[in-house]
Parts: C-alpha cells; structure tokens; sequence
C-alpha cells in the first residue's frame, strides 16, 4: 500500500515582488480617484443643468403673461375693428333702407332694434293690413341675401298682422 500524499510538503506559491504588487495597488487608486472625479464632475454638470432649467421655466413665465396679454388685446381688438366696420358697412340709415325697399305698400316697421356684435342682429316689430302682405314682406327678406336666419315670431293671421320678427343682416359694400 501506498502512503496517502502528504499535502504539507506541496509546491508554495511564490510570492510576487513588491514592486510590481504597489504598481498594482498605484493603478487601481489612479483609476478610483479618476472615477471619482468623472462621477462629481457629473454631478457639478448636473446641478448646473438643474439650476439651467430652473432659470429658464423663471424667465419663461413672465413671457407668458405677455403673450396672454396681447392674445387678449388682439382679439379684443379684432372684436372692436370688425364691430366698427360691420358698423360702418352696416349704419342704421342704410339698414333702414334696405328694409324699407323690401317692405311692400301695406306694411311699416314699428319698431326696430339693431345689436352689433359678431354679426348685426335685428328685431322689430311689423306691422301689415293682411296677412298676405306680411308673407310678401317674408318672402322679400329671405329672396334679398342681405337678411339671413329670418325667425318670425308668432303671429295673428286674421286681418291686420302684426308680429316680431328676428334676423341677421349681411352687409353689402359701403353705403
């Protein structure tokens, strides 16, 4: 029989040098401290950037504010400019008129009301000896395409009509 191996007496490792052990040790701190200095670099960029961001949103709010304004002040002010052209296109005389011409011998206009806005808006009141001439008046200031969305109102059709009568006028050119 054998004797077992003896494990005690096996090869040792042999030991490295020194000096290539601390180059070893020199290398790996070189590279920590490198890494460390990367990784707070980073951080500095960071917090810059952060802090960039911050400054911005800052700069922007007032900017905001501004444009809310003059949108507001722009619409507002086209509201105002096509109310002084409708305005103009459109002048009480000349919308008299036009109705008067359509309104035929047997009918007056009472009352009449006149809303600028987007559109001109116009409620009065006529006034007919027959029905059938308030239908004529009707039928005119459809046919016309200066009187829009006619909306009579309700109406007694025995003798003398009289009756309120809504609708938008279109404006032609300048009177």
């Amino acid at each position: 029989m054998t004797a077992p191996p003896d494990f005690r007496t096996g090869h040792r490792a042999t030991a490295s040098s020194p000096l290539a052990a601390r180059l070893v040790l020199g290398a790996a701190a070189l590279a920590l401290l490198l890494g460390l200095g990367g990784a707070v670099r980073a951080t500095l960029a960071r917090d810059d950037a952060r802090a960039q961001v911050e400054s911005a949103r800052r700069a922007v709010v007032p900017m905001r504010a501004e444009l809310r304004d003059r949108e507001y002040r722009s619409r507002r002010d086209a509201t105002w400019r096509h109310q002084a052209e409708l305005t103009a296109s459109s002048a009480p005389p000349r919308v008299i008129a036009d109705l008067a011409a359509l309104l035929p011998g047997d009918a007056r206009v009472e009352r009449l009301d006149l809303r600028y806005g987007d559109q001109l808006e116009l409620d009065f009141h006529v006034e007919t000896r027959s029905p059938a001439a308030y239908d004529r008046f009707l039928a005119a200031l459809v046919a016309s395409g200066r009187v829009e969305k006619v909306v009579p109102g309700p109406e007694v059709r025995e003798g003398e009509a009289a009756t309120s009568v809504k609708a938008v006028y279109r404006p032609g050119g300048r009177p």
